[in-house]
C-alpha cells in the first residue's frame, strides 16, 4: 500500500476512535446523572415514608426538578445518539465511496505489477531454452563427429 492509503486508513481509524471516546464519555456522563437521580429519589422515598409534611413540598419540588433534569438528559442522550449515528453513517458512506473509487486502481496496479513479473519470468525461461538448445546441439554435433568413422 502507498503512504497515502495508510494515511487515509489512519484518519478513518482516528475518527472511529474519537467517536468511541465521545460515546464512552456520554455514557459516563449519563451514568453519573442517573446515579445522582437515584440518590435523590431514595431521599424522596425516605421522606415520604417518615411522613415529614414540612419537607414534603421541598421534596416534591426536588422531584419535579429531577424529572426535568432526567427529561433533559434523555433528550440530550437521544440527540447525541442521533448525531453519533449520523457521523457513523457519513464515515461509512465516505469510506465506501473511497473504496469504490480507489480499490479498482489499487487492483489494477497490483495486477500490472504481477503481470510484469510473470512476463519477466517468461522471458528468462525463453532465454534458458535457447541456451539449452545451443548446448544440446553442440553436444550432439560433437558426438556425431566422434561417431563418424575416420578415413
Amino acid at each position: 500500500m502507498a503512504e497515502g492509503e495508510y494515511s487515509t486508513l489512519r484518519n478513518f481509524l482516528l475518527l472511529v476512535v474519537a467517536l468511541l471516546v465521545l460515546s464512552v464519555g456520554a455514557d459516563v456522563y449519563l451514568g453519573r446523572v442517573m446515579a445522582e437521580n437515584s440518590v435523590v429519589f431514595e431521599k424522596i422515598y425516605t421522606l415520604l415514608e417518615s411522613g415529614m409534611s414540612e419537607q414534603m413540598t421541598g421534596a416534591m419540588s426536588q422531584a419535579a426538578a429531577i424529572e426535568q433534569k432526567l427529561a433533559s438528559a434523555n433528550q440530550h442522550a437521544a440527540e447525541m445518539d442521533g448525531r453519533m449515528r449520523q457521523v457513523f453513517k457519513e464515515a461509512e458512506d465516505s469510506m465506501m465511496q473511497r473504496l469504490n473509487a480507489e480499490l479498482p486502481i489499487i487492483m489494477d496496479r497490483y495486477l500490472e505489477a504481477r503481470s510484469a513479473k510473470f512476463r519477466q519470468g517468461l522471458a528468462q525461461d525463453e532465454t534458458m531454452r535457447q541456451q539449452l538448445r545451443q548446448e544440446v546441439g553442440e553436444v550432439v554435433r560433437e558426438e556425431m563427429r566422434r561417431a563418424r568413422p575416420q578415413p
